[in-house]
């Protein structure tokens, strides 16, 4: 039996679909920003989506999160936190896109690596130790 929250879950995957053709694209709500910002491809929720580098007004405003990373212990903070930089990065293909979608879609197996994919196309080294 299908719940409203599946269809919801549904509607939302189907979104973030790349247009790449006249049909796909009547069928997409998030269609990528004409000439779409290099990054890492990912597979999220079955969708093929590319993971676009943080800009500098995104580094800015992300700040905070990205130095919570290193004193957050529970799942539950990674995960806000990380929701936060995955739709930062989204959305500069993806416009359009929200928490709510990235949370629909996202799942754990996903997310640290999903993380991973962001901070490293930013320019962020990770797992580094000083010599």
């Amino acid at each position: 039996m299908m719940t409203t929250q599946s269809l919801n879950l549904t509607s939302n995957v189907s979104r973030m679909q790349p247009a790449t053709s006249a049909t796909s694209a009547s069928m997409s709500n998030l269609p990528p920003v004409p000439g779409k910002i290099p990054g890492v491809s990912f597979n999220l929720g079955g969708n093929d989506v590319v993971l676009a580098p943080l800009n500098l007004k995104q580094v800015e405003e992300l700040e905070p999160v990205i130095a919570e990373f290193s004193a957050a212990t529970d799942m539950k903070s990674v995960a806000a936190l990380g929701r936060k930089l995955i739709t930062a990065s989204l959305s500069r293909n993806y416009p359009d896109i929200t928490e709510d979608d990235v949370m629909n879609i996202l799942d754990l197996g996903q997310l640290k690596a999903a993380i991973s994919a962001v901070m490293g196309v930013s320019g962020y080294k990770t797992g580094e130790t000083k010599a």
